[in-house]
């Protein structure tokens, strides 16, 4: 019963998510499974596992708590309910187990320092990100992207097929900013082809180009923590375009337009005057990917 439960959970996972969600899932849950009874686990249970996890950090473990809750409401939705006037012990029976299911969705979580100072990436460092991820998908695609356009992180994760042209290298962000005006990016061949690998990565013929969870970019990110200071984060990356775009292009209002920051400034005539011209030089000839030496 106990594989059972977890290899028909994981099939479900399996057939919504991507693949990385799914293999992240299957890992972390695997582990807990392997100790303890799916169809008995305990609160305690669940505490006692995660004082013997001394090489996770908070971070990981509340995400632990995120996957397990997952599990837990999929598991509470495929209970049978007995009827309490033909099995009254099991009626019984049902609702301590309920009750129990209840309580380590209860769990709390752990506290986690946030870093009040965001530290931009050197080009060293970006590029030791690059070489060391080139092998690894999902992650080599979101440090190339996030790197490449500063977008925030669910920015990238809404990109839909259907935002990219790939024949003019120019892509969409239809977040809505000033005056209700999108936000274009062009990209040199080079991320072309990133993109494109994103795309046959995850089979996608239409829809989000990255089908993946909020949370799965930066546990993508997570091993390659190690190679910077501070934590490694997609704002990491979105505070290191920014402040390497600010020494490269010179000019606040067109860095206020491809960051997506608020101003209280009418920016509509800007847009339509040297917005292609600008943001093409910008993305292209003035980006500082290409003070990179890969």
């Amino acid at each position: 019963m106990q594989q059972y439960l977890l290899a028909k959970y994981l099939e479900e996972v399996k057939r919504k998510r991507s693949p990385f969600t799914y293999s992240t899932y299957k890992s972390i849950l695997g582990s807990f499974f392997s100790e303890f009874d799916v169809s008995s686990f305990k609160a305690d249970d669940v505490n006692k596992f995660l004082e013997r996890r001394k090489e996770w950090d908070n971070c990981t473990k509340n995400y632990f708590l995120t996957v397990l809750n997952q599990f837990v409401d999929w598991l509470k939705a495929n209970m049978s309910i007995p009827n309490p006037a033909v099995s009254p012990e099991k009626f019984y029976e049902y609702n301590l187990r309920v009750q129990e299911l209840e309580r380590i969705k209860r769990i709390s979580r752990y506290s986690v320092k946030r870093e009040v100072k965001r530290k931009a990436l050197s080009l060293d460092e970006l590029g030791r990100l690059l070489e060391a991820s080139k092998n690894d998908y999902p992650a080599y695609f979101f440090i190339w992207c996030y790197a490449y356009f500063g977008l925030r992180r669910n920015e990238l994760l809404k990109v839909t097929v259907e935002d990219i042209n790939f024949s003019q290298n120019k892509l969409v962000i239809r977040a809505l900013i000033t005056k209700g005006m999108p936000r274009y990016f062009y990209f040199d061949d080079e991320t072309k082809h990133v993109l494109e690998d994103a795309v046959n990565y995850f089979n996608v013929k239409r829809g989000r180009i990255f089908p993946v969870s909020s949370a799965t970019p930066n546990a993508a990110l997570k091993p390659y923590g190690k190679y910077v200071e501070p934590k490694l984060t997609t704002h990491t990356f979105r505070h290191t375009f920014n402040t390497w775009m600010r020494q490269s292009l010179k000019d606040d209002r067109l860095l206020k337009l491809l960051m997506g920051h608020k101003t209280s400034e009418d920016m509509s005539d800007y847009y339509t005057t040297v917005f292609e011209e600008q943001v093409k030089k910008a993305m292209l000839e003035n980006h500082y990917f290409n003070l990179l030496r890969l």
